[in-house]
């Protein structure tokens, strides 16, 4: 019956089945079984679940195609529901000493490692199994500027781990390196809510790749998206466009500008 359909209109139907559906559709039949071979298939379901852009779900060495990224489907999709079951119970908990003052804490990938954010900018690299941080850094922040909007972790695209926090007045970029026993955590860039044009900042960050996007309103109630890339350190010289996008309240672009440094 498939083999009488385009190939590209089966995909698009299996493409709407679950993780889980999918592995029952490849037990049905030879003609299924063949079909759900194809990589692009098990890709599109891993960057559903994952919610992250499609070029990163596909840079896999084509030897690798298809076992592993099937296998990397059902582990995201048993997450996902585990995630989503308002019964889960823990299996373990775990208490963690930490300073007094604890503003933010996020939990680096790996789940071995915590970066902790006190009262009086100092950032904390702690190992989940110890007791004493093991690198501290001061920031000198001011104490009044010290309003926390939301941290986030993001890996680049060359692996590297980066901590983003969204403070009122601005927005800071710190590398962590667990490996580096010198520097664990080095800021790389900093992003002063007056650099951007005049408007006052929402604190709303997103980055993906090497960019870090930054949105804003103006007095008209229009976003601004600020576009800009993630310096390699503090001290990088390199030439960096800044893109802002501007829209309207029916999300229409109402321009874009570039600004070189």
């Amino acid at each position: 019956m498939f083999g009488e359909l385009p190939y590209e209109l089966v995909l698009d139907i299996l493409r709407g089945l679950s993780a889980k559906d999918l592995v029952n559709v490849r037990r049905t039949c030879k003609e299924l079984y063949l079909i759900t071979e194809d990589p692009s298939l098990w890709s599109y379901v891993l960057s559903e679940i994952l919610g992250y852009p499609l070029p990163y779900t596909v840079r896999i060495d084509p030897c690798l195609w298809p076992e592993p990224l099937r296998k990397r489907v059902l582990i995201a999709s048993r997450v996902d529901d585990a995630w989503h079951d308002r019964n889960i119970m823990p299996r373990h908990v775990q208490f963690i000493p930490s300073a007094s003052g604890l503003k933010d804490v996020v939990l680096l990938p790996g789940g071995q490692w915590l970066v902790s954010l006190l009262q009086d900018g100092t950032l904390e690299l702690q190992s989940v199994h110890g007791i004493a941080p093991m690198f501290r850094l001061a920031t000198h922040m001011n104490p009044a500027e010290m309003t926390c909007q939301g941290s986030s972790v993001h890996i680049s695209p060359v692996q590297d781990i980066y901590v983003i926090y969204s403070f009122t007045t601005r927005v800071t970029i710190y590398r962590v390196n667990v490996n580096d026993s010198a520097i664990p955590i080095e800021l790389v860039d900093e992003v002063q809510s007056t650099a951007l044009p005049g408007l006052p900042y929402t604190g709303r960050v997103f980055a993906g790749g090497n960019l870090i996007a930054m949105l804003c309103s103006d007095a008209r109630g229009r976003t601004q998206l600020h576009i800009r890339s993630i310096s390699a350190s503090r001290d990088d010289t390199i030439l960096q466009t800044q893109m802002t996008v501007v829209l309207d309240s029916e999300d229409s672009i109402v321009r874009t500008y570039f600004i070189s440094r």
